[in-house]
């Protein structure tokens, strides 16, 4: 088992292995059955290995109050770690959430649509293991936002 230090002494050598975005419903920060299976999905990917960080950043539109929207991105956030944490034996200190609240969004709140798509919490594991991963199928724009996301923390 690694302890916090080790994980912290090469964060340099971390890489994203894999990242899903689940949506919440309007003012809602329960998780619904379409976010539960895109965790499922994200989780197959684990191995049962060593040296990864599960980072959770919880987010929400800019609609409404905006303390409001502070105090229900880190719910958000929870409620992914609340579902992983027993179900796939997540040790609570390899995840760390982020409440962004109405900050970053990663689409326009001028639309419906867009607005539905910042009500998420990103979900991305990162490992340090030497091994980069599987390349996927992403738009250079989509591969940008990641790097820039991961540049960041």
């Amino acid at each position: 088992m690694y302890g916090i230090g080790e994980h912290r002494s090469n964060l340099d050598d971390y890489h994203a292995v894999t990242q899903s975005l689940v949506v919440f419903s309007f003012n809602d920060a329960r998780l619904g059955a379409e976010a539960q299976q895109e965790l499922d999905q994200l989780c197959e990917q684990l191995t049962a290995g060593k040296g990864y960080i599960v980072v959770v950043m919880g987010g929400t539109d800019n609609s409404g109050n905006e303390e409001y929207n502070y105090n229900l991105s880190p719910r958000r956030a929870e409620e992914v770690v609340r579902y992983l944490a027993p179900k796939y034996d997540v040790p609570a200190y390899l995840v760390h959430t982020i409440a962004m609240g109405p900050e970053k969004p990663v689409a326009s709140n001028n639309t419906a649509d867009g607005r539905k798509k910042n009500r998420r919490a990103e979900v991305q594991v990162i490992s340090n293991t030497g091994t980069q991963p599987a390349s996927t199928e992403t738009s250079d724009d989509e591969d940008e936002v990641s790097q820039a996301r991961l540049a960041k923390h």
